[in-house]
């Protein structure tokens, strides 16, 4: 991944952070979360201290990693899930898990109707198709087509930033507004530096593919339209963010 594009991937990171508005609410676990909001829900506060000095652990290790390196940091996305497996009960994390594997991507009702903020709303269609895109290079990648990783973590680095990629894609589309009169600078905010971040995952899952010889490589076409279709966003998102905000 460029070194530019590292400042993305700390912002978005950061940003979960930053949810402190999220209620804490126990004993969820249970009942399957649609998105990685209502998972954050499920998780009480001491867990989710716990969760949140995880990912700035990461994210601190993982920027001092790049500034030294062109490399991918060894053992990233191996580290961050073991600790965060660390953190949940067994029930959260096998829902965690199960957020982001492959499923049906709900379509969007909004009418078409050019208003005020139409923008953050076409957002939202090029991220549902980005998501769709992600979920099919998810349900195509097989490490047996790729080199193993020295570290043997429990899932594969290219697998491991698809799943991020998901994250982050799913989090900008909850924080795209749904209406063309929702003109909110705080929504249009976050949804920006989520995309980023998603498109930053993105090219990491391709770096890696690369690193690892994998081959064949099904999953790349759908990475590539997945990056495409966020790039669009993005373009929607900015406009969005830029009236909204002003």
């Amino acid at each position: 991944m460029r070194k530019r594009n590292i400042s993305f991937v700390i912002v978005g990171l950061v940003a979960v952070l930053l949810l402190t508005a999220l209620p804490m609410v126990a004993g969820k676990s249970q009942v399957q979360a649609k998105d990685i909001n209502e998972w954050l829900m499920t998780l009480s506060k001491e867990q989710r201290e716990k969760f949140d000095r995880v990912i700035k652990k990461h994210l601190d290790r993982y920027r001092a990693s790049k500034e030294k390196s062109a490399d991918e940091p060894s053992g990233f996305f191996e580290g961050i899930n073991q600790d965060i497996k660390q953190v949940v009960t067994p029930d959260q994390f096998a829902a965690f898990q199960a957020l982001f594997k492959k499923k049906p991507i709900a379509e969007d009702q909004t009418r078409w109707v050019a208003k005020r903020c139409y923008p953050c709303v076409i957002a939202r269609g090029y991220l549902s198709s980005a998501l769709t895109d992600l979920n099919n290079a998810q349900s195509l990648f097989n490490e047996d087509y790729c080199v193993d990783p020295p570290w043997h973590p429990p899932m594969h680095p290219v697998a491991d930033a698809i799943h991020w990629a998901i994250i982050f894609a799913q989090m900008a589309k909850d924080n795209s507004p749904t209406s063309y009169y929702d003109c909110d600078c705080n929504k249009a905010t976050k949804a920006l530096d989520y995309v980023k971040t998603a498109i930053n995952f993105v090219d990491i899952a391709v770096s890696q593919t690369s690193k690892y010889n994998c081959s064949p490589t099904p999953w790349v076409n759908y990475l590539n339209y997945a990056k495409a279709h966020l790039l669009d966003a993005q373009t929607e998102i900015q406009e969005c963010k830029d009236i909204s905000c002003n």
